[in-house]
């Protein structure tokens, strides 16, 4: 037989079921561990805003930046192909003023130019020269018309000479296949229709080691040689 179950004699007047918000208590543990996760949370949010605020406004100057880059490139432009012209066309024709200057100026020495005479060969023979619009103070200009100068004196006809005007380096002209151009101008002499010697190549080769020859030495160089 069970027994019946004894329990304590209480009223619920007893017992204090107040339950006290320990926020409402400022000096708990509690609060003060919420105050200081607020105030964490707070400093990110801030160090977040601000990192964001400057990150945009880099991103702002680099677009900036690159739109002023852009602008400032020029656009490009297809290079014109190269355009045969005579030494009178030459003298008459914007971007070449220095042309006629240089020719009239340049005084080959006789001599050698009497012996390119004997040793020109035409049916073997020729010259092509490439030049570009430049400014006369630019160097190396007017090696080309002291070039022409000397082939003029040598009793050189100009139907054995051919000139180029170049847009640039990628324009295209009648000797691609044979002839690559990395720089301007460019002075060769041919022989049998083969590239044999360059002219201005040899020209600064003896300048920049002080041996300095003139223009129509190396013309009879190639003559004799090549």
């Amino acid at each position: 037989m069970l027994k019946k179950m004894q329990y304590p004699n209480f009223s619920y007047d007893e017992v204090d079921f107040t339950f006290k918000n320990p926020i409402e208590n400022k000096n708990s543990i509690f609060f003060q561990c919420c105050r200081l996760h607020n105030h964490i949370l707070i400093f990110f949010l801030e160090l977040r805003m601000e990192y964001s605020m400057k990150l945009a406004r880099y991103l702002v100057v680099a677009v900036m930046i690159n739109i002023l880059m852009l602008s400032c490139q020029d656009p490009e432009v297809p290079e014109q192909d190269a355009v045969k012209m005579t030494k009178e066309e030459l003298k008459n024709t914007i971007g070449y003023e220095w042309f006629n200057g240089h020719w009239n100026l340049y005084q080959p020495d006789s001599t050698v130019t009497e012996q390119m005479n004997l040793a020109f060969d035409s049916t073997q023979h020729k010259f092509v020269l490439f030049i570009e619009p430049s400014c006369k103070c630019r160097e190396l200009v007017k090696e080309s018309a002291h070039m022409v100068k000397s082939l003029d004196v040598a009793g050189i006809s100009p139907s054995f000479y051919e000139i180029y005007s170049m847009g640039g380096i990628k324009s295209k002209h009648p000797y691609a296949d044979k002839l690559t151009i990395k720089s301007l101008p460019q002075l060769h002499f041919l022989h049998s229709g083969n590239f044999a010697y360059s002219i201005l190549d040899t020209f600064n080769y003896y300048e920049q080691r002080n041996k300095f020859k003139k223009i129509e030495t190396i013309i009879l160089d190639a003559l004799q040689n090549y």
